[in-house]
């Protein structure tokens, strides 16, 4: 997904990967609604998921990833040619940690930064 035309928000480093996760919401009928989505990427306080239905920014959404619940809001909504996307906060309370959760394919993308070794931060 392309996030040129998106400032950069998240403070902790985002982890590309794929893995796929269940999402639950209230839509504005007061419908329940769960979906399968696929995980595209991760921080400590965020994720973004690609995903069939809508989801509006302000939503709160639970996140199922394996054995762990996240409860955030969609910050964002928006689509393109791929499908539709959801960047979600996570609640306060509410945080990634690896030792709980692996997605299937994980890739830290600053190993790709010259003279930076992996796990070094951008700052």
């Amino acid at each position: 997904m392309a996030r040129s035309a998106r400032e950069e928000r998240r403070n902790d480093p985002r982890m590309l990967c794929s893995d796929l996760v269940t999402v639950r919401w209230v839509d504005a009928s007061g419908r329940c609604r769960q979906e399968v989505a696929i995980l595209e990427d991760i921080s400590t306080h965020g994720v973004c998921l690609q995903l069939e239905s809508e989801v509006p920014a302000g939503t709160a959404v639970e996140v199922v990833a394996g054995n762990v619940l996240f409860r955030g809001k969609a910050q964002y909504s928006q689509c393109d040619s791929v499908g539709r996307y959801i960047g979600v906060q996570m609640d306060q309370g509410f945080r990634w940690e690896l030792e709980a959760f692996r997605p299937g394919h994980l890739f830290d993308p600053r190993t790709l930064l010259p003279g930076r070794p992996p796990g070094a931060s951008r700052h």
